[in-house]
């Protein structure tokens, strides 16, 4: 989907900024400090910090990345990998 993303003109920092607020957001709801019906993931708390921390690495790279969507790419597969573990 980042490919596609790409292709269509998408904005990966709106796109990174949209994630964390999802994550943050989830993880907020895993910790019981928020109520909402709405967000649900099967990730472990432990699993959402760790891809807002790769996210977050991933927003500060977008600004020296010579490929715009290569930060994102990186999060993701280290997320993948790290999971795998």
């Amino acid at each position: 989907w980042i490919e596609e993303f790409n292709d269509s003109g998408g904005d990966f920092k709106n796109c990174i900024e949209d994630l964390l607020d999802r994550l943050r957001g989830l993880l907020l709801v895993k910790k019981g400090a928020f109520v909402d019906d709405e967000l649900k993931t099967t990730l472990s708390s432990g699993e959402i910090v760790m891809l807002i921390k790769l996210l977050m690495e991933a927003y500060q790279s977008l600004k020296s990345s010579p490929i715009e969507s290569l930060p994102l790419e990186i999060a993701f597969i280290e997320f993948y990998n790290q999971r795998k573990k």
